[in-house]
């Protein structure tokens, strides 16, 4: 009985061993193998390093680890003596490294200078606090970088000087709090960043100045209280710009005029009270506008005329007590409109005779047969009981026939 719990626990104990060194392995894949290669037919290696338990990344680790030991073949050369000599040969590059959850605190300076050719760097999930200067000294040829879920509070001016090929950056949830021109210095290429679910307040004049061809910006869950034309000066590219999720309660008149070509806008479940015409002035080419879950009570007539290609405009969720033919000035391109569960129903109870009242039914006489719309989402606001107090002469045609227009009740 012993013999056979000796037994059964040397087994398990060679698994347990035999697992842990297979753990502490790293997948590597050949790009020849799986038939990728680049533009200028070379070979790389993907390499896949997930759970290592490391604290402090380094060269070492690079060399040993990632790299390997580099193979060798018998040279056919003679030297004067007579002896033959194993000659080094050409080693594959690295493009993917992947250390993902491996518990990294440290990166030492200098330390991908061991592996020039990396194009994919992914550092998610783990414990990094700082980026300093020389973190990523070496990856000249850099297009990807992964920094999500760490614990990043700073970044040091220049930390990304050498990387001029990087495209494709993001930082989310990490605990940055204040961002300035010298943050993101030498990412001229970068056209994606993603700072989401980070402690961002302080957003200083020019913080992505540095990087003229950014085409997506996502800063949602952040504590941004205010935007200003500063924050998002010399982006001239940018497209898509992401900012729900944080405390925005003022928009400064002229915020979006260095942004000609922004098409979707993301200011939902932030603390808006108020949008004017002078709010989104110069977005000519905006096509979604998401202002969902704020505390909006006023919106001037005309505040979206200057937008001629917006297809979907969401106001749900707000504070709103009517809504105005003045809203959809300019909007011939509409197809989509949600002012779902606003306060809508005080106007809508009114007598018929009510200036107000009588300012919903012309809106709704235009807004729900707009030619190109799709339809218009109002529920939750009391219109349904409202137009059932109308007649066919005070809208033109049926309200209650759901066939004869686009609205929704």
């Amino acid at each position: 009985m012993n013999l056979c719990k000796v037994v059964c626990f040397t087994v398990l104990l060679l698994v347990a061993v035999t697992q842990a060194k297979k753990d502490r392995k790293c997948r590597r894949t050949d790009s020849a193998m799986r038939k990728k290669q680049s533009a200028e037919g070379s070979r790389y290696v993907k390499v896949v390093c997930k759970g290592k338990d490391l604290t402090t990344l380094n060269s070492d680790f690079l060399y040993e680890t990632v790299i390997g030991p580099p193979p060798r073949t018998q040279d056919s050369s003679l030297t004067s003596g007579g002896i033959v000599h194993d000659a080094p040969m050409e080693i594959t590059p690295i493009y993917h490294v992947t250390l993902e959850n491996s518990h990294i605190k440290n990166v030492q300076d200098g330390a991908f200078n061991a592996v020039p050719t990396l194009e994919v760097l992914n550092l998610k999930s783990n414990e990094l606090s700082e980026i300093k200067r020389r973190t990523f000294e070496g990856l000249k040829l850099l297009k990807d970088l992964k920094l999500d879920r760490n614990q990043i509070s700073s970044i040091e001016p220049s930390s990304f000087g050498q990387m001029r090929k990087l495209k494709y950056v993001t930082f989310s949830e990490n605990l940055l709090q204040e961002l300035n021109y010298f943050t993101f210095q030498g990412l001229k290429e970068s056209n994606h960043l993603n700072i989401e679910y980070n402690n961002i307040s302080i957003l200083n004049a020019g913080s992505f100045a540095a990087m003229p061809q950014l085409e997506n910006l996502y800063l949602s869950y952040n504590k941004i209280s205010r935007l200003d034309g500063g924050i998002l000066a010399g982006l001239r590219n940018l497209k898509y710009l992401f900012l729900s999720g944080n405390n925005i309660e003022t928009i400064l008149n002229g915020t979006f005029k260095g942004n000609p070509k922004l098409e979707m806008l993301d200011l939902s479940n932030n603390l808006l009270t108020e949008i004017t015409v002078k709010t989104f002035e110069g977005l000519l080419y905006i096509k979604r506008l998401s202002l969902r879950n704020n505390d909006l009570s006023y919106i001037e007539d005309g505040a979206f005329q200057g937008m001629p290609l917006l297809n979907e405009l969401d106001l749900s969720h707000n504070a709103l007590t009517t809504i105005s033919r003045g809203w959809f000035w300019g909007l011939i391109n509409l197809q989509y409109f949600q002012i779902v569960s606003n306060e809508i129903e005080e106007t809508a109870m009114l007598p018929k005779e009510d200036d107000k009242f009588q300012s919903l039914v012309g809106a709704l006489r235009m807004l729900c047969r707009m030619r190109g719309l799709h339809f218009a989402d109002m529920k939750g606001n009391g219109i349904y009981d409202m137009i059932q107090r109308l007649e066919i002469e005070d809208t033109g045609f049926d309200l209650k026939d759901s066939d004869k227009h686009s609205c929704i009740f």
